[in-house]
This record gives structure tokens, sequence and C-alpha cells, in this order.
């Protein structure tokens, strides 16, 4: 875009205007490019339309090819048509007029780490950063906005599989790892789920695919009684211990069209590939994704080793780029067991905690309405909530009734050869001042102590395990006084970053192949306040 300050003169040629006469801002459109470069004459038309068929995003086959003089020849054409594009944009002049283009990039950027780092992970970070050094870095290498078209239209006629994590996060950091920043992102029926496409080896395949990533929002489907069951519980709480209880789609899940937007993908594809977390809920919605796709998947191949033929799982504990693509070479199945393990667990939570919700509501209600009011309209019950509450109110019972006691304790401190040390009394604690006193009245006048025995005791220190997650909360709140939804929180981002495994665990073991070391190097931060513990 123009930046917003008016038309700019290039070279003779204005910077296309919006309908309002105001400049144009946002992206820049293969039309105003081709404006542009048609006002300048610096580009013959054959050559602006090699340049405007790039930004266009036609198909790879229509894009120059990658050898022989002819197509040097073009691709120097679409390098200066990038050029021009870029200063036109910027209202600058011909980068041929100021100087070496690898100059200008390395004074626009403040140094040459553009030249030392991943071409696509460069040309990433000037697209959202800096347009004119964006475009400069193309007209070094102009193969690489055709490489992204290639691979986003390579592969229709390939077997398509389908990929599904657990959030969309998740799916982007996947999807940016296994296809090495060479990704398409599409837009699905679901607004809150992007899709993103390219190809890859699929090893059960044994052949590039065409990979398509997405996610889900968490659950998709929620547990819930039958309403004509239902009926007279609630004059009845016991009712509901025998009531049918039915699966229905969650609120979220509805309104972003989750369900709706797996059944259209699942048409493209031919496998189905389960990215959610590596835990008990996690393998719960492979299966609640799977009643969703199964139906619509193609059947046209399968595999003897997967679920239902056509299903795979990939087992993840981070989402370091090593991981992923190590669970890709490692497919497995999805666990039948646990996931009804999780309805099992959600059938007694929803049938205690009404019942009891109930009952108790009714009760209290019955009881101590004057004390309730209006305000209170419901006294719920969980079975994980209440005995929580009663370790709270233990807790508080104690310290409330908890009587400090005086004590005292005899402690002398000796000097040998220059070396202090403080040697404790045998006696202990002592509860009566008086004993106290008398003792120190008797060690008082010595001026000599002698050491009578000496035992040796070798102490070994264990490392320190990994921390489950209810350790990683009870160390965050005593180290560092961080409340435990705060530190889930920043466990999950340190997660997504790559940095930490999975934080919803309940183990204290590293997974097979967790690289500490690797992880360990990226804490090694300059002014960090753990940068000596992690240089030891």
């Amino acid at each position: 875009g123009s930046g917003g300050k008016g038309p700019r003169q290039v070279w003779g040629g204005a910077w296309p205007t919006s309908a309002g006469g105001g400049a144009a801002s946002g992206p820049c459109r293969p039309e105003e490019v081709q404006q542009v470069l048609a006002a300048q004459g610096a580009l013959v038309p054959q050559q602006i339309a090699q340049l405007v068929q790039q930004l266009r995003g036609l198909r790879g086959g229509r894009l120059p090819g990658s050898g022989g003089a002819a197509a040097a020849r073009t691709w120097e054409q679409v390098a200066r048509g990038w050029q021009l594009v870029g200063c036109a944009a910027e209202g600058r002049q011909s980068p041929e007029e100021d100087g070496d283009v690898s100059a200008q990039l390395t004074q626009l950027l403040g140094g040459d780490w553009w030249g030392t780092t991943e071409k696509w992970q460069v040309e990433r970070d000037l697209q959202r950063s800096n347009k004119y050094a964006h475009y400069l870095y193309l007209s070094l290498h102009p193969e690489l906005p055709a490489q992204r078209l290639q691979t986003a239209s390579y592969g229709d006629d390939l077997p398509k599989v389908l990929m599904v994590a657990e959030k969309p996060s998740v799916a982007k950091m996947i999807a940016e790892h296994l296809s090495g920043g060479r990704m398409r992102m599409r837009r699905g029926v679901s607004r809150a789920c992007q899709v993103y496409e390219f190809v890859a080896y699929f090893p059960p395949a044994g052949q590039k695919c065409k990979l398509m990533q997405t996610s889900v929002v968490g659950h998709v489907f929620g547990l819930d009684f039958n309403k004509e069951d239902e009926k007279g519980a609630w004059n009845n709480p016991s009712v509901l211990f025998g009531a049918r209880v039915e699966k229905t789609i969650e609120d979220t899940t509805a309104k972003l069209k989750v369900v709706e937007h797996l059944q259209e993908l699942s048409k493209e594809a031919e496998y189905l590939v389960l990215w959610l977390d590596c835990d008990r809920e996690g393998e719960n919605i492979c299966f609640e994704v799977m009643q969703n796709v199964l139906p619509s998947l193609s059947t046209a191949r399968t595999f003897p080793g997967a679920y239902r033929d056509r299903v795979f799982r990939a087992k993840f504990s981070s989402l370091r780029p090593a991981d992923l693509r190590s669970a890709m070479t490692s497919l497995s199945i999805p666990n039948e067991n646990e996931a009804q393990s999780v309805d099992a667990r959600a059938e007694i939570d929803l049938r205690l905690g009404v019942a009891f919700s109930r009952f108790q509501t009714q009760y209290f209600k019955r009881h101590f309405s004057a004390q309730l009011g209006s305000v209170v309209k419901t006294v719920s019950y969980g079975p994980c909530q209440m005995p929580t509450l009663w370790f709270c109110v233990h807790r508080k019972c104690q310290i409330q009734q908890f009587e400090a006691k005086p004590y005292w304790t005899l402690a002398v401190t000796l000097l040998r050869q220059g070396d202090r040390f403080v040697a404790e009394g045998a006696c202990g604690k002592l509860w009566a001042r008086q004993e106290a006193e008398e003792l120190l009245a008797k060690v008082r006048p010595a001026t000599e102590a002698k050491v009578t025995a000496m035992a040796r005791r070798s102490l070994v220190r264990p490392r320190p395990l990994p921390l489950n997650t209810v350790a990683m909360l009870q160390k965050a709140s005593e180290r560092a006084g961080i409340s435990p939804g705060d530190a889930m929180h920043c466990a999950e981002q340190l997660y997504l970053k790559g940095i930490l495994s999975y934080p919803r665990t309940e183990t204290s073991r590293y997974p097979a192949g967790f690289d500490v070391l690797a992880v360990v190097k990226l804490l090694q931060v300059p002014g960090a306040p753990w940068e000596e513990a992690a240089e030891r």
C-alpha cells in the first residue's frame, strides 16, 4: 500500500488511488501492480504479465522453468519486476540507481543476518514487518513465491490426508514444522479453524500426499440427560441415576460450525491422522472427530495396520520440530479404552453432580431459606470440588486452632584453626525456659570443647524429576507465587513454543528421545535469572 500519504510519483507513474480519491492502503492487488509497471514503461507487457502471474497465484506449471538460458532470462525479468514494485510502493528510486540490492538490504535490516538464515523464514518475517525489504529480497530470490504457489497447487492429483489437532494454534505449529514453512492457508466452513495445505511424504502411503491440517476447539460433544427420562427429576433427584444419557454438540462447537467443517474436509480425504493432545481427554476427542469424519471419508484405499483401515494416531510430547517429525514417522492407532474411560468418568460426574446438586439445593432451601434468601439459586455439588473443598476447610480449621508454643535450643559456635562451625545441643528443643537457662549456665564458663566421636557419610542428591501437572502448580505457587491458573497458562504458552513438553500430564518421566540438552540451550539467555544454572 502507499502508506496513506497520497499518490506518489515514481518514474512518471502514480501509485493507484482508491475509489474515493485517496491513496490505496493494505496489500497491493495484482491489477494495481500491473497499472504501476505499465505506467512506468520499465518492463515490456510480457514481463509485466509474468510478474502479475505470480501475484495472482496461478498454477506452478505455468510459471517459468528452472533451467536453461531462456528460463534464466525470464527469472531476471521477474526479479526486476519485484524491485520496481517495491520501489513504487515506497516512493523510492530504482535499487539499481542506489547501488547493490544486497547492500541496501543489509542497511535496511541492520545487518546481514538475512543471508545466513533459511530463505523461507526470512521471507515470512519480512512479509510481516518490512514490505520494501520483502520485495527487494524477492528480487534476489524470485523463485520463492513460485515455490510457494507450486507447493499449494501441486498435489491435486495425489492422495489427500486430513490431519486434525485439538487447537488452531497447535494445528498451525504442526503444519509449519512439517512443511518447512512452505504451506498454503485457506478458510474452511468454520471461521475459527483454518486449513493448512502442503505436500509432503506420508509414511503409511509410502509416497507424497497432499496434507490438510486443521483443528477442532476442544471437545466436539458434551453429555446430557435424555429429556424424557429427566422429567420429574427435580422433585426426585434419584431418578437421574437410572436416566439415559446422550451426547450433544457443544454450544461453542455448534456456533463455530466445527462439525460441518470436519464433514466438508472429510469428503476430500482418503486418510485421517489424529494430532490431538496425548492425554485421555485427547484420546476421547479422537473418537469424537472420527464420528464426524469417517462416514464421509473415501474408502478407495485401506491399510491393514490402521484403525478402521484409514485412521492413524500421532503421539507427541512437545511441539518441537524433531518431536513432530518423529511422530509423523511412527504413527500408531487411537486407544479406544482410554476414550471410553473418559466417557465413563463424564457420566459419573454428570449423574452425581446434577443429582446431589438438586438434592442439597432443595434441602438447604427447605431448612435455611431465611439465610440463603433469593440470591442463592443453586447449591452445586461436584465429585471433585467437594473433596477439594473439604481439604481447604480442614486446613483452615487446623490453622485457626493452632497455638504457638515457645521453645529454646542450645547451640555453641566453635573455632578450630581458623574454621568456625556450630554445634547443637543433644538436648534438642527445651519447652521450659528455666531448664534452658540452667544448661546455658553450665556450659558458658567453658573455654574448650573436646571431640569425642566423628562420623562420615555420603549424601547423594538425585537429579530432579520432571514435574507432573500437580507438582508443577505446587512449585509455581511455592517458589514464584504464581497462581495455578496463571501457571497453567504460562506452561501452555511454553508448550506451544516447543520449550515445554505437554503440561497436562500425570507422569514424571521424560519421553523417549526427549532432547534435554536442546531445551537447556534454549534457556541460556543472557541476563536471565536462570542463565547460570543453564550454563552449568
